[in-house]
């Protein structure tokens, strides 16, 4: 729409000091202590974005996710993470199963990573559970230490949708982050995810705040090596709506054959890693891909990773 006279500002008018003050606020990003993709981030998210993380389902999107809010409401940053395939138990047990990876990575933690188990399933009380294993004492002491700074949201696509979020948001004034697990259980018609995106997106823009959501991809995703930006269900739409989008990838998968094909080892290394590619970054670079070590066990990721160093498959260049 052609802007009115009303709202129509000239470039002169923007460059008077008070103006250029009241625009070049320094905005503090959020990180997600995930190293070196912040610095590839500029430091984290921002407010008013919309950051989608793409890939698979079981390749870790969830995992990633509950990291970052953890790492985030560490740093004193609220956080509201909204989950409509997980109970608010499910999400305490696997945040708590993340600090027994911190706090005893280097240990036999298999009594306590049953315990949690015993909790999830309602087999045993947190408290008893606790009193009996002190890795899952030390875990719930832990967590208690910015518990507060999370608010677990559970919802239901068909009763809630994105009203359910902009409710929460709206009685969470102070957040500053939105995580939503994932785009596809947000609105009641898997048709109309790019609008969906866009509601997400607005909402940040209302609110000020930062909205991260993983996403699926389409069918032809599922049957390629490697995931991109292209394979997220309802992509054209939905990539422009997004100001960043990560692809999640088993490096195994993504790589190509060249670098592991006679290496048995490299073979096991790559099982255990995760590319994300930074495929979308309106504030910097992009198409850069970065790698994490999973730590199946106590279902993380090791925070400190590399940049990828080998080549990775491409539709367009490296084709096997």
């Amino acid at each position: 729409m052609r802007p009115t006279p009303e709202t129509t500002v000239s470039v002169d008018r923007l460059l008077e000091p008070a103006s250029l003050a009241a625009m070049t606020q320094p905005v503090t990003p959020v990180a997600t202590g995930f190293d070196p993709l912040d610095s590839v981030l500029d430091g984290g998210f921002f407010p008013e974005e919309l950051v989608l993380l793409g890939g698979r389902p079981g390749v870790g999107k969830t995992i990633a996710l509950v990291q970052w809010a953890r790492h985030q409401a560490r740093s004193g940053v609220q956080v509201i993470m909204a989950h409509y395939e997980h109970s608010e138990l499910a999400l305490l047990c696997h945040l708590c199963l993340v600090e027994i990876g911190e706090l005893h990575a280097a240990s036999d933690t298999h009594e306590a990573r049953r315990a949690i188990t015993d909790v999830a399933s309602g087999r045993s009380t947190w408290a008893a559970a606790a009193s009996a294993n002190e890795m899952l004492a030390d875990a719930g002491m832990a967590a208690m230490g910015y518990a507060g700074n999370i608010k677990l949201l559970t919802l239901d696509a068909e009763e809630d949708g994105y009203e359910g979020l902009e409710r929460a948001v709206e009685q969470n004034v102070d957040s500053t982050v939105l995580m939503v697990d994932h785009l596809g259980k947000v609105g009641r018609d898997r048709t109309k995810l790019a609008d969906t995106a866009g509601r997400l997106k607005w909402l940040g823009v209302e609110k000020g705040i930062t909205v991260v959501a993983s996403t699926v991809v389409d069918d032809p995703g599922m049957e390629v090596r490697r995931l991109r930006m292209g394979h997220l269900e309802a992509s054209a739409g939905v990539s422009h709506e997004a100001d960043v989008i990560i692809m999640a990838n088993d490096k195994l998968s993504a790589v190509s054959r060249n670098h592991s094909a006679f290496d048995s080892t490299r073979v096991h290394e790559f099982r255990n890693q995760l590319v994300f590619s930074v495929e979308k970054n309106r504030r910097g670079i992009s198409n850069v891909d970065v790698e994490f070590t999973r730590d199946y066990s106590h279902r993380r990721l090791a925070p400190m990773g590399g940049f990828v160093t080998e080549q990775l498959i491409d539709d367009l260049l490296v084709r096997e």
